[in-house]
């Protein structure tokens, strides 16, 4: 019980807020503790540097005494541990304390990176994210899970720390591409397919996915992911709901990270929704009647083509690593409807097999 309690703890101070200008974002950021803040670190990234950090520097360099930027490269080759230890080394050159701020402006590589950093410096340090993608937005940036990779394994070494906020300036969104914006848009249709059948409904009504059409339904995504996180924050039940998709999904996008194609966290998700849905109803876990209700709208944003999927052998040097298996089993979450989802199912490799061939 004392365990439970102190999980609860941490995960209530994961406050989700919205903010309407850069000015009170900015404000936000520099009070978000009870007691002053004086030192404060930015990590970022160089697109973000260039289009979003600009609308709050000004207003952040008013607030702190000393203000520094650790700019990282674009994209998921950042999420390594030598630039771990590049921030680490630069939190220690700036004699950075424990109460001092680790501000994570950008995506989900950089909450990623940046949660795994501040959450293992002197043991774990004060860190916020300000989420600039969709996908951070709505996903990366909320429940605490933190990571890098390894020998090519996504998120194979991270984390559970809870930042002390993720404040949500949705105009950030305007910087996005079309791409971008649809790869986060995949994640709000994973939430609503596990859990929230009107959500769902009105997501898939959707026709041309923009910042201006899709911003009205951030809320009400972020709370499904922030209800499920505080039913099972540790991820030993409930929470492995929001892995459907993302055992086939991740291994697609390993695949095609190492080979320097071009691919989205979000489109791969989709992919892996799709495949893992027909996983499904190859187990007769979903009937094909729901299955038609799901998979013809993940392929009206997402269609899959030949060329996009590796083979099965080429996909198990990932799968095999997928931190949900479990003695030596593959385990996957499923929709069974629209709204509502069941979670660590064993699944046999050879149906695995047969539904990517």
């Amino acid at each position: 019980m004392e365990r439970l309690s102190f999980f609860y703890k941490m995960i209530k101070k994961n406050q989700i807020s919205f903010y309407e200008t850069p000015k009170s974002l900015a404000t936000k950021i520099a009070t978000f503790s009870d007691k002053p803040v004086k030192k404060a670190i930015i990590l970022t990234d160089e697109n973000v540097s260039t289009h979003c950090l600009p609308l709050i520097l000004s207003h952040l360099n008013e607030k702190f005494e000393f203000l520094e930027i650790i700019e990282v490269d674009p994209g998921e080759s950042s999420k390594e541990l030598r630039v771990v230890g590049q921030i680490w080394t630069q939190l220690l050159e700036s004699s950075f304390e424990k109460k001092d701020l680790l501000i994570n402006l950008g995506g989900g590589v950089i909450s990623d990176l940046g949660g795994f950093a501040g959450s293992t410096y002197k043991r774990g340090l004060n860190f916020i994210n300000v989420p600039t993608t969709l996908m951070s937005m709505v996903d990366a940036s909320i429940g605490g899970k933190n990571g890098i990779d390894h020998s090519g394994i996504k998120n194979a070494v991270g984390t559970f720390s809870t930042p002390d906020g993720v404040l949500i300036y949705s105009q950030f969104l305007h910087t996005l591409s079309k791409r971008e914006l649809k790869s986060g848009f995949a994640e709000m249709l994973k939430h609503a397919l596990i859990a929230d059948e009107v959500q769902w409904q009105k997501l898939s009504e959707i026709n041309e996915i923009t910042a201006q059409s899709i911003i009205p339904f951030i809320p009400s995504s972020t709370k499904i992911k922030e209800k499920i996180v505080k039913l099972d924050y540790l991820e030993n039940g409930k929470r492995k709901l929001l892995n459907y998709g993302h055992t086939i999904g991740h291994a697609i996008e390993a695949w095609h990270i190492e080979r320097k194609r071009s691919i989205t966290h979000g489109e791969a998700i989709a992919y892996g929704m799709q495949l893992e849905s027909k996983v499904a109803l190859t187990m007769k876990k979903i009937s094909l009647s729901n299955y038609n209700l799901i998979v013809p709208v993940l392929a009206k944003y997402f269609p899959i083509k030949n060329r996009t999927l590796p083979s099965f052998d080429q996909l198990m040097k990932y799968m095999k690593n997928d931190k949900k298996n479990y003695n030596g089993e593959f385990r996957m979450s499923f929709p069974i409807s629209p709204g509502e989802a069941i979670f660590d199912v064993p699944v046999p490799e050879q149906i695995i097999n047969e539904v990517i061939s």
